[in-house]
């Protein structure tokens, strides 16, 4: 199983409010092994954070950054009730999406970002009652 790693680069490691480059490692994957400790005091080495792994939710967003309208891509592992909800860096929701009950499978949804101020939002899907969230970049 295979999952993406997003790296966030300063252009500028001296300014904080710089642009950030993301950069995305192709093909990344581990095993849960990787995910153990060999410590003096156990004589088996012990898993970390590894527990019960569920079907995640995969979603993507294009164009990312965006300047008017994105396109979010779900796949669904089952049908569930769906709600989209943006927030900015402060927390605060900007927009809120109620797709109710979506089938299985590829969905696609819009995003419009044409009224919102440049910066970093959240976008969180919630499917029956479980959120993933993807970093959206608007220009």
């Amino acid at each position: 199983m295979g999952y993406p790693i997003v790296t966030d680069l300063l252009s500028d490691s001296n300014d904080d409010l710089a642009p950030v480059t993301f950069k995305y490692i192709p093909d990344f994957t581990y095993q849960d092994g990787d995910f153990t400790i060999n410590h003096t005091s156990c004589s088996v080495p012990f898993p970390v954070a590894v527990g019960n792994k569920k079907a995640e939710l995969k979603i993507s967003i294009y164009p990312n950054p965006v300047t008017d309208i994105a396109v979010m891509k779900v796949n669904m592992v089952q049908a569930g009730n769906v709600q989209i909800s943006l927030t900015n860096m402060l927390g605060q929701t900007v927009m809120n999406l109620d797709k109710g009950l979506v089938a299985a499978g590829n969905q696609q949804f819009t995003l419009d970002a044409r009224n919102l101020n440049a910066g970093i939002y959240f976008a969180t899907v919630l499917v029956n009652g479980e959120k993933y969230a993807r970093k959206v970049v608007v220009e």
